[in-house]
Parts: structure tokens; C-alpha cells; sequence
């Protein structure tokens, strides 16, 4: 594990540098949850569930917000960075697809057709945003980003109206209703097993 933890940090020159891409990294894998909630309450509105969100999609869209300003705010170098593991997971994605024997659903490229649009769009603000102004860019691995005419205030007016694109677009080509039910019927649950 030392080992497999310094290679993690070759990309990085500093600890606060590594936590920004932590930090990218963990608001990127939260933002599709914020979708799921408001498609899913669309495709299953009398699933039953033991806890109901209020506010319709206000929290849902908050919560999506939020997580594109912390994208933002980790600045270009660290999510450049971020952006080449997502390319590295997506071959590891369709090896493991075009590989494996087990029996796993299809993917539906038009109802995650949203989710490269949304991160192109967040990376081309990283891009020519500069969360810090009056100190250097850090530089990227392939291209110098980070020092562009979008500051914090206009990078976050950008981003709402991004988010709210983003969240209805993919609540436009969401899966049908029919589909989430057959996956939720399959899915394992955490229910105690009471056999023998």
C-alpha cells in the first residue's frame, strides 16, 4: 500500500494539491446522484422508500450546483488530471464490458448521453476559469489552463445556468419507467437473510 500510495502522489507536488483532486474526484462521482433522485422520482413516483426529499427538485438541483462549483473551484491543473482517470476508467469500463461473462444490463448511451456533455462543459470552464487571480496558473500535464477571463462570481452565474441545462436535459432522456422498475426488482437488498 506505500508503494501503491506514493505512486498516487507522482502527479502531484503537494499534499494540498492531491486533496483538490480528491476533492474533483469525489464531486464528480456525487453529481449523477443528484440526477438519479429527480429522474427516479419521475420513473418510480410510488416506489416505496423509507426516506422522501422534500422540496421537489430544489434539493436535487442544489446539490447538483454545488457539486459543479467545487469542479470549479479545484482549478484546471488539478482537473485535467481528473479528467485523464475518468478517460483511463471509461477503457478499464468497456474492457471489463467486452471481457467479462456475467450477466450485466446494457448500457444506454442516450440516457447517459448527458454526463459527457456536462463534463466537457464543466472542463472548458475549469479551462478558462481562474478561481485564483494575481498568482501563476498551475500548469497542466498536456495543456496551460486556468488563467481565463471567468472569475469566481461569473464562473458560478455560468454554472448555475449549466446546472439547471444539465439537470432537465437528462431528465428529458432519462430510462423509461418500465426499464428502472426491472433493474430495481433486480437489484439485492439489504434485507437480513432469514434462510436455514
Amino acid at each position: 500500500m506505500f508503494v501503491v500510495g506514493c505512486f498516487f502522489f507522482l502527479p502531484f507536488p503537494a499534499w494540498s494539491k492531491f486533496i483538490g483532486f480528491i476533492t474533483s474526484a469525489f464531486a464528480v462521482s456525487f453529481a449523477p446522484g443528484c440526477l438519479v433522485v429527480g429522474a427516479m422520482r419521475r420513473q418510480l413516483p410510488d416506489q416505496d422508500r423509507p426516506f422522501r426529499l422534500p422540496g421537489g427538485d430544489t434539493i436535487p438541483l442544489l446539490a447538483f450546483f454545488s457539486s459543479n462549483l467545487l469542479v470549479f473551484w479545484s482549478t484546471w491543473s488539478i482537473n485535467e488530471k481528473m479528467l485523464i482517470g475518468l478517460l483511463v476508467g471509461y477503457v478499464v469500463f468497456v474492457i471489463y464490458h467486452v471481457t467479462t461473462k456475467h450477466d450485466t444490463p446494457p448500457v444506454d448511451f442516450k440516457a447517459g448521453s448527458w454526463f459527457p456533455v456536462w463534463l466537457a462543459g464543466m472542463l472548458a470552464l475549469s479551462y478558462f476559469g481562474e478561481v485564483t487571480p494575481n498568482q501563476p496558473a498551475d500548469a497542466g500535464l498536456v495543456l496551460q489552463g486556468g488563467d481565463g477571463p471567468i472569475g469566481v462570481g461569473l464562473g458560478a452565474l455560468i454554472i448555475v445556468v449549466w446546472s439547471v441545462l444539465i439537470y432537465y436535459y437528462a431528465m428529458a432522456v432519462r430510462l423509461p419507467s418500465r426499464r428502472v422498475a426491472s433493474y430495481v426488482e433486480k437489484t439485492p437488498t439489504d434485507a437480513p437473510n432469514t434462510a436455514g
